[in-house]
């Protein structure tokens, strides 16, 4: 193990307990901070790509990810808002793909935290950072016992878009401009989408998942612009109708489908790479990194490798607050290899997406008629290696 202190994870998903699995292992001293208890749901299409088994393997947790009553997904299927479709075969990347809930996949890696040797605190908030010298040293963290001072060598920001640490560094602050999509899930009984089969709905103005999860429930996950919104009230149930249900198959499959949880709803201020280390010190995995495109359903995978580069690049090169500037050149070349590539192909295929119409039907036309085609383009949104 390398010396340098204590290093503090905030939050509590796959990339941080993931992250802090991985330098518990090494002999790293973690603490990690989740605000919320566990289990809890959250926000996600709820997909796991098959990708994802050589980090649960590696993270100890694959024979109980495999136990928890997900439902293995063979394909993806694409529909276009005029009913053209095309399948994306889950073999393509290794093996089968999982619908599995937040609730369950979260609660399995932050209890292997714990025994990885991580401490955890849950119910706890990081509410502001301690800097000295144009560095970050600690945070101020509050939960029911009250309001305490935890020094730490390192910092990480895991609680995913809203970058609730590293934003403050930012030049141009999250929010100065009005958001343009708004995204939207919950838990449906009485859907029913093909089998051992994950379905993506495009639709004017946005795009929407159902993939099939534990106990025979179906988690809907969709994306609509902003105006949409304003044009239904807010009501994630008109939306749900008047516009996922546009696209025909989306209209079928959801016809007696109704939520047994509460509706959840995010604004969605960016997509792409953000700074990845915005002060010295302070290092940002997971969506607080980079957010990647739903519809390539890599969320989690992405999640869970950036977590994995930046345990490799704290390995690598931290020895204390001296080493800061070597850590940040190493995780910066792992992340840009690692991602960069496919982030550059999903913002391509994010502008097809939301295109007219007639380009989006053209394209679902080419891709449900050549497999060498959409083969290539789902490479394209996955690591080089993954196919």
């Amino acid at each position: 193990m390398s010396s340098g202190g204590r290093i503090i994870i905030v939050g509590g998903g796959p990339a941080g307990s993931g992250l802090a699995i991985r330098l518990a292992r090494l002999g790293f001293a973690v603490s990690l901070l989740e605000e919320r208890r566990f289990p809890r749901h959250k926000l996600c299409g709820e997909f796991i790509s098959p990708e994802c088994a050589r980090h649960f393997a590696q993270l100890g947790v694959l024979d109980r990810i495999e136990e928890a009553g997900g439902t293995r997904l063979r394909q993806t299927v694409f529909y276009s808002p005029r009913g053209r479709s095309f399948a994306v075969p889950s073999a393509w990347f290794g093996g089968h793909a999982w619908g599995l809930s937040r609730a369950r996949l979260d609660e399995l890696l932050l209890d292997e935290a714990r025994r990885a040797g991580a401490e955890v605190l849950v119910e706890t908030r990081a509410i502001g950072l301690i800097e000295e010298h144009g560095r970050v040293v600690g945070l101020v963290a509050r939960n029911a016992a009250g309001t305490h001072r935890l020094p730490a060598a390192l910092i990480v920001d895991a609680t995913g878009r809203r970058r609730a640490l590293a934003r403050k560094f930012e030049k141009r602050k999250a929010g100065r401009h009005a958001p343009s999509l708004v995204a939207f899930k919950t838990h449906l009984h009485g859907a029913r989408p093909s089998t051992e089969t994950c379905e993506i709905y495009l639709y004017h103005s946005g795009y929407g998942g159902l993939s099939p999860i534990e106990d025979g429930s179906c988690n809907i996950c969709f994306i609509v612009a902003a105006h949409e919104v304003r044009a239904c009230g807010g009501d994630p149930e008109a939306l749900l109708r008047r516009v996922v249900c546009a696209n025909g198959r989306a209209a079928e499959t959801l016809r007696d489908a109704r939520a047994v949880l509460p509706w959840s709803s995010v604004s969605i201020e960016r997509f792409g790479p953000a700074e990845l280390a915005p002060t010295p010190n302070l290092l940002a995995v997971g969506d607080a990194a980079a957010f990647i495109d739903p519809f390539t359903g890599s969320g989690m995978l992405l999640a869970l490798e950036s977590g994995e580069a930046l345990a490799q690049a704290i390995q690598a090169r931290w020895r204390g607050a001296e080493a800061w500037d070597e850590l940040k050149r190493e995780y910066a070349r792992r992340h840009r290899a690692r991602f960069g590539h496919r982030l550059r192909w999903c913002a391509a295929f994010r502008r097809l997406a939301f295109a007219p119409p007639q380009a989006v039907e053209a394209a679902a036309m080419l891709l449900a008629t050549s497999e060498r085609t959409l083969r290539r383009a789902a490479q394209a949104t996955r690591a080089r290696r993954a196919l």
